[in-house]
């Protein structure tokens, strides 16, 4: 059993219960390595995340759609690769925990985390410097500080969505051009202040780089 998908109408005591489990069979959370706790993220509390770190060689874990804005990570969850907190509710300081916490990430999908600030992925980049996939689409707070910090300490981007974002500028594409250049898929939809100017830069700085802009 490596891959666990809650259902639906599983409650808070439930889920306490099932890792509580775990945590007194330690071969048997050792070889979990998947969680999608999405279909019952409204159960799932900061206690909740607590208790994953039974689950040491954790990798991937899902908790799209959340709309508590309390959550944080407490412990570290060194093995966990790809994080998918989409469409969610989150405070600034549940991804700045993330970032402290869970600094192996390789993926970290953010998209439509409207609520988040400049700050809260700005702390992402002084921690998860492995970052391959990073979704920022409809998180619409970003600005070209931002892209400035990831270009600094996320060199490492290969994929970047950045759709429905409407303050950032070509300064900021400029910047990501410069310091992340295994940059090969780049989303600009509905980026209403990159220009022709900002594309032709990132084009001639990153020529193998496809930029979606549709």
């Amino acid at each position: 059993m490596t891959r666990l998908v809650f259902e639906r109408d599983l409650i808070s005591y439930e889920l306490t219960d099932i890792f509580d489990t775990l945590a007194q069979y330690p071969e048997a959370a050792a070889v979990v390595t998947y969680i999608d706790l999405s279909l019952c993220v409204r159960s799932v509390y900061t206690s909740h995340l607590t208790q994953l770190t039974t689950c040491i060689n954790l990798s991937t874990l899902i908790l799209s759609g959340s709309k508590r804005s309390d959550l944080l990570f407490t412990h570290s969850l060194p093995l966990l690769k790809s994080l998918d907190f989409s469409k969610s509710t989150l405070s600034d300081s549940l991804v700045q925990s993330t970032a402290t916490h869970c600094n192996s990430l390789i993926a970290l999908n953010l998209q439509g985390c409207s609520a988040l600030s400049s700050h809260a992925v700005i702390s992402v980049s002084r921690g998860c410097h492995s970052l391959t996939c990073l979704n920022l689409a409809r998180c619409e707070k970003m600005t070209d500080n931002t892209l400035l910090a990831l270009s600094h300490g996320c060199s490492l981007l290969s994929i970047l969505d950045l759709k429905r974002n409407h303050r950032i500028t070509d300064k900021g594409i400029r910047a990501l051009s410069q310091g992340c250049p295994a940059l090969s898929t780049l989303h600009l939809e509905k980026c209403k202040k990159i220009t022709a100017n900002g594309l032709r830069d990132l084009s001639a700085q990153l020529p193998r780089c496809q930029t979606n802009t549709d």
